[in-house]
């Protein structure tokens, strides 16, 4: 692990100035003050890195990929088909043999209208993921940031690049897993943009799988 840990703090600094600017929008240079590995095996490394003044970015060995095609899968979803209301997306960074994405921390939504906006949007996102063959999302992997929210850990997820399918009961289950969760009174503004989502996909459904291609390089 010291050997690993040595080559991760090695390819921070080699990126720290990229990282600064990216993440923080700052030229100032920080030191690092704490690793967390999250995520070790023999395959992949995940880890949070902790800067001075609180900052963090989450760091990951090898390409991002994945969570390049999938921020842009969810950026043309914003453009071309919910107009407002948008899902959040993560910055990245990503290089050929690691990869940096922006950290974020879990925020209770404040007033009635953005409770009904976040499960809004996890509604679209749970028809968007169960489209691209996901076939389970833990809750744990959903982060609450204010009115939005954030799938965590997109590589895991999706493990390998998405087939993408209509599969309308996979969808299903997994929205009913969400429901069992969220207060009954919320269930509405999800089932909503579930399905708004998934019937837009289901009618455009050839040209869903070529900006899949197009998102993921299949």
């Amino acid at each position: 692990m010291k050997q690993e840990v040595e080559k991760i703090l090695q390819q921070v600094e080699e990126h720290k100035k990229a990282i600064i600017y990216s993440f923080f929008d700052s030229f100032d240079d920080l030191v690092v003050k704490k690793l967390e590995i999250q995520a070790y095996d023999e395959e992949r490394i995940r880890a949070v890195v902790s800067f001075e003044d609180e900052k963090k970015v989450i760091y990951e060995n090898g390409s991002l990929g994945i969570e390049q095609g999938f921020r842009k899968y969810i950026t043309w979803f914003n453009n071309e088909v919910l107009k407002d209301k948008k899902l959040y997306c993560k910055n990245i960074l990503s290089y050929k043999n690691c990869g940096f994405i922006e950290k974020l921390e879990e925020k209770s939504t404040k007033n009635e209208q953005q409770k009904q906006d976040y499960y809004y949007r996890l509604g679209c996102i749970i028809a968007i993921v169960s489209a691209l063959n996901v076939k389970v999302v833990e809750t744990e992997n959903v982060l609450e940031v204010d009115d939005q929210p954030v799938i965590e850990d997109i590589t895991k997820i999706f493990k390998a690049y998405p087939i993408y399918h209509q599969n309308e009961e996979t969808g299903k289950n997994m929205l009913k897993e969400f429901e069992s969760k969220c207060p009954i009174n919320y269930r509405i503004y999800m089932k909503e943009g579930y399905t708004n989502i998934n019937t837009f996909m289901s009618k455009n459904e050839n040209d869903m799988r070529d900006i899949v291609k197009l998102c993921f390089g299949e």
